[in-house]
């Protein structure tokens, strides 16, 4: 009964959304389902088989995951936990609190459910994520996205993700190192061929003294960029595979405008994501899956909607799936119609 009510609030108040600034739209939604967790006390992940997926001594209730965005700082683990996921992927968060770029910096395309951003790892750092972390109940996977500050060089980049690590270690099943989001100016010179090999063994040879430290092995991933060359991506990912990182998420927002989107919406700058997505996404996926041929799982994300969509991302080679626009744009159904 619950469920149905949480649903068809969303389905009420969505037309309302649709008025509203992004930002204000995604903070009213998040605060309304975290309100209505208190409340009603629900857990709609009762409702759903357990898979008991296993990966690097993880257990996931079933495949399906948030991706990073939908909670920067770690505010709403509990509520989005009892949506049935069988993974939360926080962040991003850097060291230090910032800003992140001016606004406007999201835009949305109700019509071809496409989001375009340009936030710029807005987030309240990483001492305030843990510290969410550590106070909230979920007992499923929780990875953590980690960034850089704006501040910080490119060449200096590996200190900011280095200290993030060291603060998180104890607390997440996971580590995602984003070095791929296109708002942040020069992050995605960190997958090339200069800076990645130095760059990921310096996160790693830390990661390594970390698991004796805390007794524990901590999976690290990398969020690569859909828009590599595939000269580019094989070599972006040997270099992974040589280094023994755990695993890849692909992908990242894209920086290409496809002919369907509008042209005003389509002006904006920043990464595209959701529905057209999906196909260029795919490309990657598969392009990737090819050249690793098993020797690193893949969490896929990009333009997932529906049973369909999600099916299509295992098929092409992922072990795990996320969803992000695929939540904004059709609310709670999403998670029930790839997981029913």
């Amino acid at each position: 009964m619950i469920s149905y009510l949480v649903k068809f609030t969303f389905f009420l108040i969505k037309p309302l959304l649709k008025l509203l600034e992004p930002e204000w739209s995604h903070k009213l939604t998040l605060n309304f389902l975290k309100t209505s967790h208190k409340v009603f006390k629900f857990d709609f992940s009762k409702k759903y088989e357990i898979e008991d997926i296993n990966l690097f001594d993880l257990k996931f209730n079933n495949r399906l995951g948030i991706s990073a965005g939908m909670d920067k700082n770690a505010e709403y683990i509990d509520c989005i936990g009892s949506l049935g996921f069988g993974f939360l992927e926080l962040g991003t968060v850097t060291p230090k609190a910032q800003p992140g770029n001016p606004k406007p910096r999201v835009f949305r395309d109700y019509k071809n459910n496409a989001i375009i951003n340009r936030l710029g790892f807005n987030n309240k750092g990483i001492d305030y994520a843990i510290n969410n972390i550590v106070k909230s109940n979920y007992d499923g996977v929780i990875g953590l996205n980690i960034g850089k500050n704006l501040s910080t060089t490119i060449e200096k980049a590996s200190e900011d993700y280095v200290y993030c690590l060291k603060k998180a270690h104890k607390f997440v099943n996971y580590i995602t190192v984003n070095i791929s989001s296109p708002n942040t100016s020069n992050l995605r010179k960190l997958q090339s061929k200069t800076f990645l090999n130095d760059f990921i063994k310096e996160i790693l040879n830390n990661n390594h003294e970390l698991n004796k430290e805390n007794k524990k092995k901590l999976p690290i991933f990398v969020k690569i960029s859909p828009d590599e060359t595939l000269n580019s991506l094989e070599l972006l990912l040997n270099t992974l595979v040589t280094n023994k990182v755990s695993g890849v998420i692909i992908s990242n927002t894209t920086i290409y405008r496809f002919s369907e989107l509008p042209i005003k919406f389509s002006k904006e700058t920043g990464g595209l994501s959701g529905k057209p997505l999906f196909e260029h996404s795919n490309l990657c996926l598969k392009n990737a899956s090819n050249i690793l041929n098993n020797e690193m799982p893949i969490i896929a994300v990009g333009g997932v909607e529906n049973k369909k969509t999600f099916q299509t991302k295992i098929e092409l080679g992922a072990s795990l799936v996320q969803v992000y626009s695929g939540l904004v744009f059709n609310g709670p159904k999403v998670i029930s119609s790839i997981l029913k």
